[in-house]
């Protein structure tokens, strides 16, 4: 069982659901398919966290950044 399987089941008897993802470690589309999941669950997700980010590797730094969270966050609107 997955991590975002057992934050599925719990979702219903918590608050609030917070999603953390590190950078470079999943690919953006499973990222929308459990935030997905996470609201057929009627989970409450109150935010997500982007860590193990360097923006000093980027050429683009803190700008990419931004423009993955504003597309994550767009995507989940569209969709849910």
């Amino acid at each position: 069982m997955g991590v975002v399987l057992y934050a599925t089941i719990i979702s219903s008897n918590v608050d609030g659901v917070m999603y953390i993802v590190g950078a470079n470690e999943i690919d953006l589309s499973h990222v929308q398919v459990e935030i997905d999941n996470l609201k057929r669950a009627d989970a409450n997700i109150i935010g997500s966290v982007l860590n193990k980010y360097e923006a000093n590797d980027s050429p683009y730094g803190y700008y990419k950044l931004l423009w993955v969270l504003l597309w994550t966050a767009n995507q989940s609107r569209k969709n849910g």
